[in-house]
Parts: C-alpha cells; structure tokens; sequence
C-alpha cells in the first residue's frame, strides 16, 4: 500500500500558463515561447510539470514547437477547469494583449510576473474598451485629484480603444 506523499512523487504537477504567444506582437510572446520550450519535459522532485497554454481568442500560435509540445486553450474557458491546476502562472504586460490575463487573475490566485512596473496603459486601454470611461476618470481622479479627473476627461474625449502605442503614434505631427 503507498502513502499520500509517495503518491505525489508520481502524479503529475499540473500548471496553467497564461501568456500571449506568437503572432502576438509583444516581447512577452518570446520570452514566453523561450521559458516554455526549456520547461518541456520537466521534473520537480520527480514529478512531471505538465503545462498547458491559455491564450486570447482570435488568433492560433505560429510556432509548431510551442503547438506540438503544449496544450493550448482559451483563456476565457479557464472557469471551467480550473480546479484542475496546482498553480497558475500569469505573464502580465502593459498592452491590450494581456487583458484577459489582468482579468483572470483577478479572479484566480496565482504567480504573477511582471514585465512592466505599471500597468496604466492597459488599464486604460481595458476602461475606454469596455465603455467604463467614468470609472476610469473616477480612479484617476481618487489617485491625482481634479487634475488627474480633467487629464482622463480629455484622454476620454479624444480616444478610441485602440492599443496605446497606435492612439501615441496617431498623435505624431
């Protein structure tokens, strides 16, 4: 008869990976093709790491090594099977490319890393898109007064949800 923890030593650790990948233009795509293609195969402790890849919808990776190794699945069906996960790791950068990993994690507790320091540009982008362009000047204005409030109002006013780097590269004389 095995114990509990022997048990453990052969049952697979099962992670869930958030991460855009490519063709997503983002630098995070990469890295994270590099760190799941060195983690392929892995053990910890003598147990298998097995991951599987939740991504945006609209879009298949183009990387057959990435595809041929890992599961993908999308990002907004994580719900379903999320009990299914010893840990969840979350790729997080400041474009609108990692919305939906923003919003799991709010949702779903797990390791986060941080590729940028802040997160302003996403979270902008995430309000003017969803249409929540008072809750947007509300939070600009409980962080930099009536200041900040009329800065969002003219961001409000003039922008459409578009990613960031296209809304500053419109702006260009």
């Amino acid at each position: 008869m095995s114990t509990s923890s022997e048990n453990n030593t052969t049952q697979a650790e099962r992670i869930a990976f958030f991460t855009p990948l490519n063709p997503v233009q983002s630098g995070i795509s990469d890295y994270s093709e590099e760190l799941l293609l060195a983690m392929s195969g892995a053990s910890v402790q003598g147990r298998e790491v097995n991951v599987d890849l939740f991504i945006n919808r609209g879009y298949k990776p183009s990387n057959p090594r990435i595809t041929e190794r890992f599961k993908v699945l999308p990002g907004r069906d994580f719900g379903r099977v999320a009990d299914r996960y010893g840990s969840i790791v979350y790729q997080v950068g400041n474009s609108p490319a990692h919305a939906y990993i923003y919003e799991a994690l709010l949702k779903y507790s797990g390791v986060v890393v941080m590729h940028e320091f802040v997160l302003h540009h996403l979270r902008q982008w995430m309000a003017l898109n969803g249409g929540k362009h008072k809750a947007y000047m509300g939070l600009m204005e409980d962080k930099y007064g009536a200041e900040g409030r009329e800065v969002a109002r003219r961001v409000c006013l003039v922008s459409s949800p578009k990613p960031f780097s296209t809304m500053r590269s419109a702006t260009k004389p």
